[in-house]
């Protein structure tokens, strides 16, 4: 990469910002580059909102995530009348009306995502070869969202210049580590799997496969790994800078975030809520280690809870398919099938998709806790456990 490009083209884009800041502009200014796109919301001069990029409903969701909202895969129900031009500023506009989001985590996620799309915009700019490939295009007056509960609220914008230096700031520590040319929003893979094998301890190769399997990009697992992406992205640069691992493009999420009221058809495949299943709730604890199963026992019968001990993990799917279990502990390290290819097994089964799975392992690492969220796992658990701990996971899930 061309200094002189990345340093030419940014400089333009925020000496053009900035000019639109002095007017106090208000409307939607739309930047396109090599067939791309991005938009920027201004209100009399401030940021408001942004748009654009590979995957608006992944980014969505990882800023629910960051902000704290617990019901992030959940669709928020719009209204009829409600017109907008962005479905996810709305979205946070009606979650603030319903006091579901609070001005701190409405502030977070609108920060989190014009971060993002900034960020994605300079390092489309800097890494291509004419640093004055880009247009900008001003549309006045335009608003990610047109009701009343979507009034650009004054509280609810950011400064542009200080915006622009911390999205600078962090292209810069990207550039830094290596990874100008690697997109946050691709996923990692293993390029070469006999060479990273020989290059790594064989625990090390087994939860990096684990991990980079191309299918989640660089900023979802970083969000599973409760990390920054620059942290994540650092990790794995020595070993994309040796082509052991490489990153493709994927898909954006399938999933549909927005449900207007007149949609019955989709409501009705909303889940109700069940009153509280008066029966004891079954519990399954899936161990090779005869210890641990005894000390199981030992916690959760006294508790009322009906227990199933299984130590073939061959058996696993066919008995969690007859019994129905309202959750179910894995071990992560177990012969033939271990916890982790189980979970994921499990999370492919219909019926057993909304179950609550806990892994248990023996490693307190990152790598073991990001390959339990990536297998589907509902939380993590580490071996030696207390009764204490147990009880209270299976009262945060099943209370």
């Amino acid at each position: 990469m061309s200094l002189a490009t990345h340093t030419t083209g940014i400089s333009s884009l925020r000496s053009q910002l900035a000019q639109y800041e002095k007017q106090k502009f208000t409307g939607r200014l739309d930047i396109r580059l090599n067939q791309r796109q991005w938009c920027l919301y201004l209100s009399l001069g401030s940021l408001v909102w942004a748009t654009g990029g590979l995957h608006p409903k992944r980014r969505w969701r990882r800023q629910l995530v960051y902000c704290g909202y617990k019901e992030y895969a959940r669709p928020i129900i719009f209204r009829e009348t409600d017109e907008y031009e962005c479905w996810d500023y709305h979205g946070l506009t009606l979650l603030s009306e319903r006091k579901v989001l609070t001005p701190q985590q409405v502030m977070s996620a609108i920060r989190g995502t014009i971060g993002e799309v900034l960020f994605d915009l300079m390092q489309a700019i800097a890494t291509q070869s004419d640093s004055d490939g880009y247009t900008l295009q001003p549309r006045i007056g335009l608003r990610p969202s047109s009701t009343s509960t979507g009034i650009l609220r004054r509280k609810w914008t950011l400064e542009i210049e200080e915006t622009l230096i911390e999205a600078e700031n962090e292209w810069q520590r990207w550039v830094k580590a290596g990874l100008a040319y690697h997109s946050p929003d691709y996923a990692p893979y293993v390029r070469d799997a006999q060479q990273l094998r020989l290059a790594t301890s064989a625990l090390l190769y087994q939860k990096l496969s684990g991990l980079v399997t191309g299918r989640s990009p660089l900023r979802d697992l970083a969000v599973v790994a409760a990390q920054n992406v620059m942290f994540l992205g650092r990790s794995l640069s020595w070993y994309l800078m040796h082509h052991l691992i490489a990153l493709q493009p994927v898909d954006d999420l399938s999933t549909c975030y927005v449900i207007h009221q007149g949609d019955r058809r989709l409501l009705a495949a909303q889940p109700s809520r069940r009153q509280e299943d008066r029966q004891p709730q079954r519990l399954i604890y899936i161990d090779d280690c005869v210890d641990s199963c005894r000390l199981i026992q030992t916690i959760f019968k006294p508790q009322g809870y009906q227990l199933l001990v299984l130590q073939d993990s061959v058996q696993a799917l066919a008995v969690l398919t007859e019994h129905q279990p309202n959750m179910v502990f894995l071990n992560s390290t177990m012969p033939i099938v271990n916890g982790y290819e189980l979970c994921t097994q499990i999370r492919r089964i219909e019926d057993l998709q909304k179950m609550p799975v806990i892994l248990l392992s023996d490693g307190k690492g990152l790598l073991d806790r990001v390959r339990a969220n990536l297998a589907g796992a509902t939380d993590f658990l580490n071996k030696p456990f207390t009764a204490k701990d147990a009880i209270a996971l299976v009262q945060k899930y099943l209370t």
